[in-house]
């Protein structure tokens, strides 16, 4: 058995947690003192801020709801966003779903206009319209209005401008009606580097804003080819259905008492999904008004199972200590 086994075995057995400092690193300790860029480590602390703002607070909730009823108002599959779902037989254009992201660059693509003094960019299509609106720096929120039957722009920039001001309020997630109490927005996702690689260990992280509930690095830097020096570690949403299935080319593992499944591809890609919160899951309803429990889920990627395998072990342990 090689050393990396070894020390793989007694990670998947082993249910001891790993040290976390809070929900995110000190710059000057851990994985984020070996950050290779200054301009990564600044958008690590805006991560950290991002988490604990509720992307329902920045919905105004009397100008959504006066399209039509409600079924639906909360947290969709992505951490980084929130949904308002209608019964679209009593809204105008059969309008269904309103979605909102923190997790948008604003590229300056569509068409420019403003809201309550924000700069913002305006895309409509056949029974879709998008709104990205300025927050800070490079980063912008993502309002998104689908309906069946025609654009429905006019909508949206009623909700838009509404909800504009509640960008200078920034909601906080702890104190959310509309989010479940779950664990991800109070971790790091990037914590287990600490614990995973050696102390010496560099990582190459992009300055741009990114979803603040997801860590994309490379080991040392960007260039080596195929990005095989490349991992991603993110925290979702999954539909508690989803726990138990299992397709033909997938794996069924137990991470420190976690069950998940494993997934390979080409060039020795892998990538492990850990249902982290399968035992805590919470309520929402689906497109249709129906019951549709989610749980919080977590998905390691990289190249080499056992890497991965070892990456997602100390992931797992860094949810269950938060």
């Amino acid at each position: 058995m090689t050393a990396l086994n070894v020390v793989l075995a007694a990670l998947l057995a082993s249910g001891c947690a790993s040290t976390v400092d809070g929900a995110g690193v000190p710059v000057d300790r851990g994985y984020r003192a070996n950050i290779t860029t200054e301009v990564a480590r600044e958008r690590l602390s805006e991560h950290d801020r991002m988490r604990r703002v509720d992307p329902c607070g920045f919905i105004d909730e009397a100008s959504a709801t006066s399209i039509g009823r409600v079924a639906y108002f909360g947290p969709g599959l992505d951490q980084d966003g929130c949904e308002v779902r209608f019964d679209r037989l009593t809204t105008p254009k059969r309008i269904w779903a309103l979605r909102m992201t923190i997790t948008v660059i604003q590229d300056g693509s569509g068409q420019a206009t403003s809201f309550a003094g924000r700069s913002a960019s305006e895309t409509s299509l056949d029974g879709m319209c998008s709104i990205a609106l300025d927050y800070q720096g490079e980063r912008a929120f993502h309002y998104t209005l689908d309906s069946e039957d025609g654009s429905p722009c006019e909508e949206l920039r009623a909700i838009v401008t509404a909800s504009a001001p509640l960008l200078d309020i920034n909601p906080p997630r702890a104190e959310s009606a509309k989010m479940p109490k779950t664990k991800a927005w109070t971790l790091d996702p990037c914590a287990a580097l600490s614990t995973t690689f050696p102390a010496e260990q560099r990582f190459y992280m992009t300055g741009l804003p990114s979803n603040p509930f997801e860590c994309d690095f490379w080991l040392g830097n960007r260039a080596e080819p195929g990005d095989v020096n490349r991992h991603k570690i993110t925290y979702s949403h999954i539909h508690q259905s989803q726990v138990t299935f299992m397709a033909p080319a997938d794996r069924r593992l137990r991470i420190v008492g976690v069950d998940a499944r494993e997934h390979s591809g080409e060039k020795d890609y892998c990538k492990i999904t850990a249902f982290v919160g399968a035992n805590n899951p919470f309520p929402t309803t689906d497109y249709y008004g129906k019951p549709e429990p989610l749980v919080e889920a977590v998905e390691v990627t990289g190249t080499g199972c056992d890497n991965v395998r070892r990456l997602a072990a100390e992931v797992v342990k860094n949810y269950q200590k938060g």
